[in-house]
């Protein structure tokens, strides 16, 4: 009687290598890779729904045109939300989310950005900060509805602006504190 072997030790060890580079691979994707992406950019804000993502390079890229010169962040992110409706009107919102690197550095960032609208070397005007729940936030006037500022409690080393048109901004400014 003869007996054919099926199982061979090559194929066994890269069957093995296989598996744990797969197993590997998952897990750095669902606990590296996947709470970044989750946990920057909630899709709701308020009753509007995320309607564009920009990141990373392209994002720092578009914060530096905004402002006209390098803010040296180290990542961005641009998240619009959108919400139409027959009923109750338009809203949107434009967050933009850019890490200085650390928390020194943010609020450097959040100091410049306040002494150059007080100097008038912008579109915006009428600064003055506002509490919403335990947060200190910059109010301005200017272009994209109501305007707003801050350096993230949430994460620290984050500076936000937000541009909020909606019928009742202080939900969504709520929302804004709350998840950026």
């Amino acid at each position: 009687m003869v007996v054919k072997t099926i199982f061979r030790p090559r194929n066994f060890f890269v069957l093995v290598a296989l598996g744990i580079i797969t197993v590997l691979g998952l897990s750095f994707g669902i606990n590296v890779i996947a709470p970044r992406l989750q946990s920057d950019v909630p899709a709701r804000l308020g009753d509007m729904e995320l309607s564009g993502v920009v990141r990373g390079a392209d994002a720092v890229t578009q914060v530096n045109r905004l402002h006209g010169l390098d803010v040296r962040l180290s990542d961005a992110v641009i998240a619009s939300y959108a919400h139409s409706s027959p009923y109750h009107g338009d809203s949107h919102a434009t967050i933009w989310m850019g890490w200085a690197g650390d928390a020194g550095t943010a609020a450097t960032l959040v100091d410049r950005m306040v002494e150059s609208i007080n100097k008038g070397d912008s579109p915006f005007s009428n600064l003055r900060r506002i509490s919403v729940g335990q947060s200190k936030v910059f109010q301005l006037d200017g272009p994209g509805g109501q305007n707003f500022f801050y350096q993230s409690e949430k994460r620290d080393e984050a500076v936000i602006w937000a541009s909020i048109e909606a019928g009742d901004v202080s939900i969504a400014l709520e929302q804004v504190v709350k998840n950026f």
